[in-house]
């Protein structure tokens, strides 16, 4: 009897300790987290749920879904009540299966549109972008994925273990809190990226014709995906129409330079496609928009593979009318290119420019270096680029070093040790087409 008192005593012991522990690691996480916006967006599902509101459309998926698709132009067009974007940072498919299956049982949307892209299904998940999906889960949810979907990287689902380095920033992270609580929003900023609208992030950067930089080279092959992520894709599709919702995958624009960069990219529209069609739901690819050259142009675009706020408003317009159209069962291939080939069509300039530069070791100070410089761009294989070097000292003006030519080598003598800027300009050669240049700083 004593025997089996001490054995109680000791279960409640350990019980009560583990729960003190659990408490302090709460405590410190919560404090070490800083503002993100899942805050904001948390405050509007609160407001969505109290106003009993009916989700008409959900967007999930990673960051080019909740920097593309906004929220109140799908409500105005389409006449909804309600779209939400659950996007979150390098979203994985296993997360995004989660989000759902916890958002179905919350808000009941009528129908998702699942963001993918070429690299989806190939990339291993990352342990941040699968902690800010368990932090956005109810706590069932929360418990099903952390087993199914965390092996050896569990403690970042501690805060204080994932924010353990805020703890020198922890001043900073007090006093913002300490604003959102006053304030309850997220503010507007006239230049500044900040959180808009039921989950949509509106951005501002953007670039001049041409300027934007070459990005990496990338590739996609169809033997490159991840047997888990096609799994979990699957069990997207299949849960939702379980559910009797409909649903959609869309892949958003990015900027048509790295388009062109990613080997492969055919054969990775082609396999959703195929996809798509096997499950008996649409596909749309928003890289190939028809004409796409004439709106989402540079200055639509905020990065590599995101547009800007610009940007995001264009797409999300065209993408309503398409949704639009396919409900009353028009055809809407007239809104696409075929294919990248047929993109490549309406295409006539040079998307990017580079170069890598190298110099001789300088002597004496007052000696000249040699700086060797490699161009590089980025245009439709039947182009011939001409290029143009220029340089420009102190707060002088551009001056001509290596005038227009199809040389993709150049060396140019330079004092040693002097501020200066190298711009690198490339053209087609045809007469209306656009110029590329890009700036390097030494």
């Amino acid at each position: 009897m004593q025997t089996s008192k001490l054995y109680i005593r000791r279960i409640v012991s350990l019980v009560i300790l583990l729960a003190m522990v659990f408490f302090v690691f709460k405590s410190v996480g919560d404090i070490l987290s800083p503002v993100s916006y899942q805050e904001y967006f948390d405050r509007d599902l609160e407001s969505i749920k109290q106003e009993n509101k009916d989700v008409d459309i959900m967007f999930v998926g990673a960051s080019r879904v909740y920097m593309t698709f906004i929220p109140a132009v799908f409500e105005k067009k389409m006449n909804k009540n309600c779209v939400i974007v659950a996007g979150t940072a390098e979203q994985p498919i296993c997360g995004t299966y989660y989000v759902i299956k916890d958002y179905v049982e919350r808000f009941h949307p009528k129908h998702i549109v699942i963001g993918v892209t070429y690299s989806t299904l190939m990339n291993e998940p990352h342990w941040f972008g699968k902690a800010i999906v368990y932090d956005r889960l109810s706590l069932k949810n929360k418990f099903l994925f952390a087993v199914n979907c965390f092996d050896d990287d569990k403690l970042v689902l501690l805060k204080a273990v994932r924010y353990r380095n805020n703890i020198l920033n922890l001043k900073a992270i007090t006093e913002e809190k300490k604003e959102l609580e006053e304030r309850g929003c997220n503010p507007y900023s006239p230049t500044e990226e900040y959180y808009a609208d039921k989950g949509f992030i509106h951005t501002y950067h953007s670039y001049a014709t041409g300027n934007m930089p070459m990005s990496e080279n990338y590739r996609y092959s169809n033997d490159m995906i991840l047997t888990e992520n096609l799994m979990y894709l699957e069990n997207c599709v299949d849960f939702c129409q379980e559910q009797g919702i409909k649903v959609s995958l869309v892949t958003g624009p990015m900027s048509l330079m790295q388009t062109y960069l990613i080997e492969g990219y055919q054969e990775a529209v082609d396999f959703y496609c195929e996809f798509a069609e096997s499950k008996g739901i649409s596909y749309y690819n928003l890289n190939y928009l028809k004409s796409r050259e004439e709106y989402l142009t540079d200055d639509t675009i905020r990065d590599h593979s995101h547009v800007n706020a610009k940007g995001a408003k264009i797409a999300s317009e065209m993408y309503a009318d398409i949704l639009i159209k396919e409900q009353e069962g028009e055809d809407v291939s007239c809104f696409f290119y075929d294919d990248l080939d047929d993109l490549k069509k309406d295409v006539h300039r040079i998307l990017s420019v580079g170069a890598d530069i190298s110099y001789t070791e300088a002597g004496k100070q007052d000696m000249a270096v040699t700086a060797k410089i490699t161009l590089k761009s980025v245009h439709n294989e039947n182009i011939v680029p001409y290029y143009r070097v220029e340089i420009k000292y102190a707060e002088g003006e551009y001056e001509v070093v290596s005038d227009w030519s199809t040389e993709d080598r150049v060396e140019i003598q330079l004092p040693a040790n002097t501020g200066y800027e190298i711009k690198i300009r490339a053209k087609t050669g045809i007469e209306g087409d656009g110029e590329a240049y890009q700036i390097y700083t030494y």
